[in-house]
């Protein structure tokens, strides 16, 4: 019973301790909190010699930018279900100088192309074509350097109206070269109803008449080489559909040949030559052929 007691009173003795020095502690925490709320920052917002040591060492580092790496960013892009990778719209301030100056210039050159001043001298005034009016169309006056008025431009489609560049190619067989040459024609450039497509280019009708008319010679040359396309394309039709008839007919007979060769040996006979009659004797040698798969033979009479 001796022995049992001085073990509990040593267990007892222990836990005293360590109570104690856990109070201690803890005491030791409060008092260093007070200390801390007192001078307006705590220790755990204190930041340390390290964490500052970090922060510097970040605003010393050079940026990098994510364009200079990566040109098309998977996780920012729109899918449009048309297998196209859209360019991101960029705001106003992302725009460089020079971008900038180019729009500028831009807008100027929208500006330009307004109603002029009334002129000083009504008599040295350009005048319509067919009026003789000075309410002439300046952006017709500016671009094509054609002086007509609106409402003559209305009277004459037949003469003033604008054409595309694909009816100056259908209808006039002007080439590329010719329409983008600028020195022969002037045009202006509209957006395009449809928008897959590129931006309109519209020509001056009687412009092009014109140089049609000097090119093929004429209104009567214009339909003669009218006519010489129109019969070309008929005739390389006609070309295309007899190599297919005729590509038509060679797999017909092949396969008609391959049918019959096939009935014959489901039947358990073997393909027999159906031979004709001889086709050209050349002294002793007689050359015939098989009406079903085209054999030739030659045979020597003696």
């Amino acid at each position: 019973m001796s022995e049992n007691s001085r073990v509990s009173k040593l267990t007892l003795e222990q836990k005293r301790k360590k109570l104690e020095a856990n109070r201690a502690k803890a005491l030791q925490r409060k008092k260093d909190l007070l200390n801390g709320s007192l001078n307006g920052q705590t220790s755990a917002q204190r930041p340390d010699a390290s964490n500052r040591n970090a922060k510097d060492n970040r605003k010393n580092k050079k940026m990098i930018k994510k364009s200079d790496y990566i040109q098309y960013d998977i996780s920012n892009t729109k899918d449009t279900k048309g297998g196209y990778i859209m360019e991101p719209r960029r705001s106003e301030t992302d725009k460089t100088l020079d971008e900038w100056r180019q729009q500028q210039e831009k807008s100027k050159e929208i500006r330009r192309v307004q109603d002029p001043a009334p002129p000083l001298d009504i008599s040295a005034a350009p005048k319509c074509y067919e009026c003789n009016t000075i309410d002439i169309n300046s952006e017709f006056f500016n671009v094509y350097g054609s002086r007509v008025c609106n409402k003559c431009k209305e009277k004459l489609p037949e003469k003033y109206s604008l054409l595309t560049k694909t009816e100056c190619k259908q209808d006039y067989f002007l080439t590329e070269s010719e329409l983008m040459d600028t020195s022969i024609f002037n045009k202006i450039e509209k957006p395009n109803p449809h928008a897959k497509f590129s931006r309109m280019q519209l020509f001056l009708r009687y412009q092009i008449e014109e140089f049609a008319f000097k090119k093929w010679g004429g209104s009567d040359g214009l339909d003669e080489e009218w006519l010489r396309r129109q019969k070309y394309k008929i005739d390389k039709k006609a070309k295309n559909f007899e190599a297919k008839l005729k590509e038509m007919k060679k797999r017909t007979r092949a396969e008609e040949y391959t049918r019959k060769l096939r009935e014959k040996k489901d039947d358990g006979y073997g393909h027999a030559h159906d031979w004709s009659e001889p086709l050209d004797v050349d002294g002793t040698v007689v050359r015939r052929r098989c009406k079903d798969c085209g054999l030739e033979t030659e045979e020597i009479n003696f």
